[in-house]
């Protein structure tokens, strides 16, 4: 099945599904101490910034989880990771490590809010590490978690927010 280079736009066949980018495009990232095979840093979609409106000193409001974790940031967001090519994959094994904790605090009440921040601490170091491998290449995604790392942690309420908001951006991301 035939496809366009994400790079150049020229037609190529991405023999077996593994290749990314056409062969033109894969010797010069090659050449040029590239990835050999993803797309590079300069591909389209990869300055983008992370929209103010995407990021809260707080998940709630007027007592309610804020409606925009739910719908317009979540979509946002999700738009902005799909173009940077950031795979529903490599979102959800991020997630899986957040999201058991957000359930264990919900049923159990042994469970400490000190494990579930662990966790997020976790989460954080892993996004990091995937980031400096290439395995997402996202610089949005990596500013996104920094930037609502102090407000995760803050309180079990805004941990659960954090979770729903990574749940809504899931949902709107191309599978």
């Amino acid at each position: 099945m035939w496809q366009n280079c994400p790079e150049c736009g020229k037609s190529f066949d991405p023999k077996g599904g593994r290749h990314k980018v056409c062969d033109n495009c894969y010797q010069k990232q090659k050449n040029q101490g590239g990835t050999g095979g993803r797309p590079s840093q300069s591909g389209k979609g990869h300055n983008a910034q992370l929209p103010s409106e995407c990021v809260f000193d707080t998940f709630y409001q007027d007592g309610e989880l804020r409606r925009e974790i739910f719908v317009e940031a979540a979509e946002k967001m999700a738009g902005i990771l799909s173009r940077q090519r950031m795979t529903a994959t490599s979102f959800r094994n991020l997630f899986k490590i957040v999201k058991p904790a957000a359930n264990r605090l919900k049923a159990e009440p042994d469970f400490d809010f000190g494990s579930a921040k662990t966790k997020v601490y976790e989460f954080y170091r892993q996004v990091q590490y995937m980031r400096k491998r290439d395995v997402i290449s996202s610089d949005v995604f990596v500013e996104f978690v920094q930037k609502h790392l102090d407000v995760m942690t803050a309180n079990q309420d805004e941990f659960f927010g954090f979770v729903e908001y990574l749940t809504s951006i899931m949902a709107y991301m191309k599978q």
